[in-house]
Parts: C-alpha cells; structure tokens; sequence
C-alpha cells in the first residue's frame, strides 16, 4: 500500500469511490468509525442509506489517513458555522478536504492550503425532472440551456452549471444559500471543461472552478478559493488497495 502523495500549494485532488457495496472493504472496516457516525448511520431507515453514509464515512477518514500517514481512527472533523466539516485532528495546516455524494458515487476533493469544494450529480434518465429547478438559473446559465439542441442535451448542460455552482458555494465557504450575482452567473456559463476564475461575492474574493469529468451517468465539479488553482478535469477512482491506512 502507498501514501497518497500531498497535493502543490494551491492544487486539488478530486477522487471517485462507489459507496453502494462494502465489497472489498477490510474486515472490520466500521471500526475505523466514530461512536458519532455510528449513531448517526443508526437513523437511516434504508439499509441502502445506511450502507452509503458508512462507505462514505470510511472513505472520508481512509483517504485523508493515506495523505496525512496516519490510522483513520484517530482523524476527527469538526462543522463550520455554514456547515461545512474541516479536519479538527491531526492539526495539519495545509491539508482541506470537501466531499459529495449522488445515489452511489462519492467524491472526496482534498487540497493544499486553500479551501476546496466539490459537486458531484448523476444526471436523471428523464430530462424533464429538471424543469422545476431552471427556475433559478440566471439570464447567463438559461442563455446556456437555450443552445442545447435536446431535451437530454440540456440536462446534461443544467448540472454542469449546477454542479459549478455548488463546488464554487462550497470552497468559498458562504454556504449553499448565498445569492449568485449576475457576473458569477456568467463566468459559470463559460466552457465547461475549462477551468476559470470568478469574483463569487465580495469584490476581493475570487474563486477557481473546473468540470469533472465521473463516467457516464453524473457530471460534477470542483473549485478552490484561490486564482489560478491547479484543478483536475478527471475525478480519479480510489480501490481499498490504494490506501495507506485502510482502518
């Protein structure tokens, strides 16, 4: 087994797990769980929830312990007042992690000395399960939607502004429920898979953002509070073998 190797200052790892099956886990693996996230796993009325929350709990504990070289049983995380968890213990400065999930498919974004924040969503079978949710988009993102030739074409271009949307609220840190300005708008409207910059909300913060790319079937993203961050296009798949530390 290998550490994971530390990203540069100011570049982001994105990797891409399946948390629907505990199939090639270590024996044991809940161990490496707190009494918190067991409890919490305990209030999920779904076995498939359950089984999903657990995966991603030790997956979360197992790739920060395969960067920092340390057992995931000793990692512990703490909420911001927006909500979003930071690593709390071991105190590694450089280290900032951010994670989301969609049915199956988890995405762990880790990040040197900048806040991160990732996205990831699978796209429905049924193009018009989207159409309560454009409601929100601005001029910019629904002049985007306007130059999809299909019904599918167009949900696919709806997360990849969605997804942007939500890695940029995530690593900027104002939470999920902050006001998107014009400008922001439409800098997320640009080429998807082109990483660019955008002033999010106050005019000194500025914020990087890329498309990932997950397989067929979801579409994410992932940004950092900084210009010029060094993001992946990719997400890369993570196997229990990879992991230095696996509980």
């Amino acid at each position: 087994m290998e550490r994971l190797q530390r990203p540069r200052p100011s570049e982001a790892h994105v990797w891409q797990v399946s948390v629907g099956s505990s199939s090639g886990l270590p024996g044991g693996w809940t161990r490496a769980l707190s009494a918190g996230e067991l409890a919490r796993a305990g209030s999920f009325r779904s076995p498939v929830d359950r089984l999903r929350y657990l995966g991603s709990r030790w997956w979360l504990r197992s790739v920060i312990g395969a960067y920092l070289g340390v057992d995931a049983r000793l990692i512990e995380f703490g909420i911001s007042a927006r909500g979003k968890p930071w690593l709390a213990s071991p105190a590694v400065g450089w280290l900032h992690f951010n994670i989301s999930h969609s049915q199956d498919r988890l995405a762990v974004a880790v990040a040197n000395s900048c806040e991160v924040g990732v996205d990831v969503e699978m796209v429905p079978d049924d193009p018009r399960e989207i159409r309560d949710a454009i409601s929100v988009l601005k001029p910019a993102e629904l002049e985007a939607l306007a130059g999809c030739a299909t019904e599918q074409q167009r949900a696919l271009r709806f997360y990849q502004l969605w997804t942007r949307r939500e890695a940029v609220l995530k690593a900027s840190g104002v939470g999920l429920g902050k006001p998107v300005r014009e400008d922001f708008a439409a800098a997320m409207a640009g080429t998807p898979r082109a990483p660019s910059n955008a002033r999010f909300a106050d005019p000194g913060e500025t914020v990087s953002v890329a498309q990932l790319e997950f397989g067929p079937g979801f579409v994410g993203a992932v940004a950092a509070n900084v210009n010029g961050a060094k993001l992946p296009t990719c997400a890369s798949t993570l196997n229990p073998e990879n992991l230095l530390i696996t509980g």
